[in-house]
């Protein structure tokens, strides 16, 4: 019985791997990472958040509901805030939204080997107003990090989806 149960296991683990091993070659490493490049310096792409990370209480794996997106100069966003807050707040969005909210992004780290690139810029989300820090790496996997004087900060960590891979 031990002995069957250890092949069926080692079995299912063999099988796996070629799923927990990233196949990609040079080549589509480079056009990805040229992807987005041209998608972070034409401000131009959508960031589909899949964990929630709230500075207090656990992790949260999200399923496409929540992203953040800056086109045209412009950022919208939808992000959950499972956050505490120092000031209570009555009416406005529930999390971090932005609609259309003009934005001057600063971008430092473009371009440079193994560092992402930071783009920095300050938005309102109904009362309140929010520093927003991104980071994306050359893969295409990003993190936001969002800080309020009176709430706590929260981050999120998701996938870059250039113009290009669009519905």
């Amino acid at each position: 019985m031990k002995k069957t149960l250890f092949i069926a296991v080692f079995s299912i683990l063999a099988a796996s791997c070629g799923i927990l091993f990233d196949n990609t070659t040079p080549e589509e490493e480079k056009a990805l990472a040229e992807s987005v490049s041209k998608s972070v310096s034409d401000m131009d792409f959508r960031i589909d958040v899949s964990t929630v990370l709230p500075m207090v209480g656990p992790a949260i794996q999200t399923f496409g509901e929540y992203f953040l997106e800056i086109r045209d100069g412009k950022v919208t966003s939808y992000l959950p805030f499972r956050g505490t807050s120092t000031i209570a707040s009555f009416g406005g969005p529930s999390g971090i939204e932005f609609e259309d909210y003009p934005i001057k992004p600063k971008v430092s780290g473009q371009r440079k080997k193994d560092t992402p690139t930071r783009i920095r810029f300050d938005a309102e989300s109904g009362s309140d107003k929010w520093e927003v820090t991104i980071e994306i790496w050359d893969n295409g996997t990003a993190s936001i990090d969002c800080n309020n004087a009176y709430k706590s900060p929260m981050r999120y960590q998701g996938n870059l989806r250039t113009s290009i891979e669009e519905d």
